[in-house]
């Protein structure tokens, strides 16, 4: 559908169609957030509609997850007060309609966490049982369509459900992210004092707990950080325990969640653990920013940053960070080092400037034999890798070119080039710094 179509007019386009033009239509609208009255009235006419049955399931439940979404993402207050009102029934029809088929279909599961989700931000109190029959469907534990309904639930303090929602899942605490998610609730309950006694201090709690701590697989270390913020409401041996399985980790950001545990129960070790780790630049940045926020005396921080060459370590260090950023790889790289370092004029800052290109390499991914390898620069006006444009067998001033016109480019200095290339990023930088020849 053409960008310069509403969401209302989407909307009123999908009502006046038969069921295949109404998930076609609803397919092709852009993202968009439901913000006045009008829409919302649309989109609960839309779910009237629903379940529907076309010729092809897949974009059936498609079309579902993005009505069900919208419910949910509705910004403005008068949006939601109408699909507060209009929505609710058609919620729940919708989801003891499909329940049962979702059991076994990831994609219609996570569709159904979005009126899930809607259901909580409303407080709808028919929704904790739909929630609690979700829960018991263990294949979808680890759906990350339970994430949407949470957001709407564990920041709230004093959340309606939260209370029917203890007493349904303690007795039988679900793994997966449904499980890891209980944990957060029922941790930020037990802070502000809403709970006597927290579920996960019990036996299968700690299993759990013990579980998440030991798996290896990407969740590990968001899972492991949860665990650990919550040991001080377990008892003294669970608490040892599950800190030794966590010493004990290979992933250093488990081993990092852990310290920091320690330092919380005002364990000193904590704190050795965390200059120890600190020394690895693919750590560093977050460590020493923890320090600082808890003031810790000079001597908790690493020793690499009183050492000789600090400040190309912070700037691997400061790379590091930006490759494990969600928008770049997701974590550190396997390795790293220093390919060039120089002080020269910046154009894009229009001063001298310490500037830095670092060669970093991934295992390889997605079948592939060989690892990922690309160029990062750190020291200019921002840190970034031209991966795919930057190759390690470039000469590091055709490195700099690249990123000067990139970065020109971006900051939309007329100086830019009208085409991102070697020879253009060289003469620029040639301009103001001697080596630069084009």
């Amino acid at each position: 559908m053409a960008g310069d179509v509403t969401l209302k007019q989407g909307l009123e386009r999908a009502l006046e169609s038969d069921d295949e033009g109404l998930i076609s239509t609803i397919n092709n609208i852009w993202p968009q957030e439901v913000d006045g009255a009008a829409e919302a009235e649309l989109l609960v006419q839309v779910l009237a509609r629903f379940p529907v049955s076309v010729a092809k399931r897949e974009r059936a439940v498609s079309a579902l997850d993005t009505v069900l979404e919208w419910c949910h993402a509705a910004e403005g207050r008068r949006a939601k007060r109408v699909l507060e009102r209009g929505a609710p029934a058609h919620l729940l029809r919708i989801f003891d309609a499909l329940i049962e088929d979702a059991a076994e279909d990831a994609e219609l599961f996570h569709a159904l966490m979005q009126g899930v989700a809607a259901m909580a931000l409303f407080e709808m109190q028919e929704g904790v049982s739909r929630m609690l029959r979700a829960s018991q469907i263990e294949d979808q534990w680890g759906n990350l369509g339970w994430h949407a309904v949470y957001v709407n639930v564990v920041p709230k303090k004093k959340h309606a459900w939260v209370g029917a929602l203890v007493e349904g899942l303690k007795a039988d605490i679900p793994g997966g992210m449904i499980g890891i998610l209980f944990l957060d609730l029922c941790s930020l309950q037990a802070s502000v004092k809403q709970l006597r006694e927290h579920p996960f201090n019990s036996r299968l709690g700690v299993q759990r707990m013990t579980s998440w701590l030991k798996q290896e697989n990407g969740a590990q270390v968001s899972f492991a950080e949860s665990v650990c913020l919550s040991l001080h409401f377990l008892s003294e041996s669970d608490r040892a325990q599950l800190l030794k399985i966590a010493d004990e980790s290979p992933e250093p950001h488990v081993r990092i969640a852990a310290a920091k545990a320690r330092i919380d129960l005002d364990d000193e070790s904590g704190f050795e653990t965390l200059r120890e780790i600190g020394n690895d630049p693919r750590y560093a940045l977050g460590i020493i920013r923890y320090l600082m926020e808890n003031q810790a005396p000079i001597e908790r921080f690493p020793e690499r940053l009183t050492a000789p060459g600090f400040k190309s370590f912070l700037a691997k260090a400061e790379l590091c960070e930006w490759l494990a950023h969600p928008n770049e790889f997701g974590r550190p790289p396997q390795k790293i080092r220093k390919m060039d370092s120089r002080k020269i004029y910046w154009p894009p800052s229009d001063e001298m400037r310490r500037v830095y290109l670092f060669r970093y390499e991934y295992p390889p991914r997605d079948g592939k034999k060989k690892p990922t390898i690309g160029v990062g620069m750190v020291g200019g006006a921002t840190t970034f890798s031209l991966f795919g444009e930057v190759t390690e067998d470039m000469e590091p001033e055709e490195m700099y070119a690249l990123h000067c016109a990139w970065e020109l480019e971006f900051m939309q200095d007329k100086r830019a080039p009208k085409k991102r290339t070697v020879r253009a990023g060289l003469r620029i930088l040639g301009d103001y710094n001697e080596g630069f020849d084009d």
